[in-house]
């Protein structure tokens, strides 16, 4: 028996979503007897049934997006999908996501991807090695694919992934075999699919054509995915740090911090907002991605190696590095909190965001970027280290003092001061971090 639990506020929504999964029940005999719909429309009686029930699917709207993140820490194996009326970026605890009003064609081709995924859940695959083609005349190769390929969070693979299993799997119920082949690169991830067309394959890619864009060869579906870096994938690592140590509200405020945010626009505002922060006592996450965003956006400009404003900030933020690699701990160096680590992500991304605006930088920020996406992946056993932990963090902290004095001392704005000195500090700490 699979349990689904619906959870949505708004009620003739839920119980649209309710008719549409009991019009499949009623349609498609074989899952009848093992599907048991739950419903819900506020936090309370949601977080009940969840504690109480074993549930493997779980639909929920927007509104209560809480929900699915706190039930995706407590259960990774759950499928929870968002239920939204607008498109937006896939989170790291949904499986997939639908957009309202949806079809009942388009609705029922997922709703089977799920369920077909958790029979598979349940059978041991051990007989199947992975392989650059999937060859879908064997069924157990189509949900190997997607276990291989369904959880990378890069820009649009989530959607192409389950678009080509919920295809594939459609053609396989029709008795067509198909065949997958995956090639990879530095730059892409092309998927492609090989299949026989008919007027219902036809159809249902139409409706994947709204999901996500791809090309037609003949008897070839295409779908490109590109390996570049971008916002999501940063934002991806934060909540990645934020499901192994923070509650929802924190993650919120990790959002809100790699998020974008309103671009001043106006010249003269520029120059106050400039002037305001040049005279500030603190910054916001906010005030400095605006700052840097407002420099790169003035390309006619040629800006002097961290001007009056780069250092103030430079200095805020050594500032509070050191509160946070001291306060932690009570000046006992003993170990480094989790709470602690996290300020110090903060603090390279910030200062990462304020040298990558420099060429001359590169090797700097590339090595505060390491240091951070290091330090999110390994908090925990770094915390657990104590004091080794602490010191080389130190060394980091006295490194980026002296190269701080260094530059406020200069005659010459345009000179850098970036030495193999700074540079190995970063190497050398990270060594001995990491390799604790």
């Amino acid at each position: 028996m699979f349990n689904i639990l619906v959870v949505d506020s708004i009620e003739n929504e839920l119980n649209h979503l309710i008719f549409m999964l009991e019009d499949y029940k009623a349609t498609n005999t074989d899952f009848d007897k093992i599907l048991n719909i739950i419903d819900a429309n506020n936090e309370t009686d949601a977080n009940k049934i969840l504690q109480t029930e074993k549930i493997h699917i779980l639909f929920v709207s927007s509104d209560f997006d809480k929900i699915a993140f706190d039930t995706y820490k407590q259960n990774r194996d759950l499928l929870i999908v968002s239920v939204s009326k607008e498109r937006q970026r896939l989170k790291k605890w949904y499986t997939d996501q639908l957009i309202k009003p949806f079809k009942s064609e388009f609705f029922n081709l997922r709703l089977r991807s799920y369920l077909d995924i958790l029979i598979y859940k349940r059978i041991d695959i051990s007989d199947f090695e992975r392989k650059i083609i999937y060859d879908l005349s064997l069924v157990s190769n189509l949900y190997l694919f997607w276990e291989n390929y369904s959880n990378a969070r890069r820009t649009n693979q989530h959607e192409i992934v389950q678009a080509i299993y919920s295809l594939a799997l459609s053609q396989i119920d029709r008795g067509i075999s198909s065949k997958i082949t995956v090639t990879e690169n530095n730059e892409f991830l092309a998927f492609q699919l090989e299949t026989r067309f008919n007027p219902e394959f036809v159809f249902e890619l139409k409706q994947i054509q709204k999901i996500c864009n791809f090309y037609v060869n003949e008897n070839m579906i295409e779908f490109e995915v590109n390996l570049i870096s971008n916002e999501n994938e940063k934002l991806d690592e934060y909540e990645d740090f934020a499901l192994e140590y923070l509650n929802y509200d924190r993650l919120e405020i990790l959002n809100n911090f790699v998020s974008e945010h309103n671009v001043i626009e106006d010249e003269a505002l520029i120059e106050e907002f400039e002037y305001k922060i040049s005279s500030a006592n603190d910054f916001s996450r906010e005030d400095i991605k605006n700052y840097i965003r407002r420099k790169r956006g003035q390309s006619n400009k040629r800006y002097i190696f961290m001007d009056q404003v780069d250092m103030k900030i430079f200095e805020d933020l050594l500032v509070k590095f050191k509160e946070a690699l001291y306060n932690s701990n009570k000046n006992t160096k003993e170990n480094i909190s989790i709470d602690s680590l996290e300020i110090i992500v903060h603090l390279f991304a910030d200062l990462s965001q304020i040298l990558s605006i420099y060429p001359m930088a590169k090797a700097v920020t590339k090595g505060l970027d390491d240091m951070g996406e290091r330090l999110l992946s390994q908090g925990r056993h770094i915390s657990e280290i104590g004091k080794e932990a602490v010191v080389c963090l130190e060394d980091v902290f006295i490194s980026l003092s002296l190269w701080h004095e260094h530059l406020s001392k200069r005659e010459d704005l345009s000179f850098d001061l970036i030495n193999d000195h700074l540079f190995n500090s970063f190497e050398m700490a990270k060594n001995k971090l990491f390799n604790c």
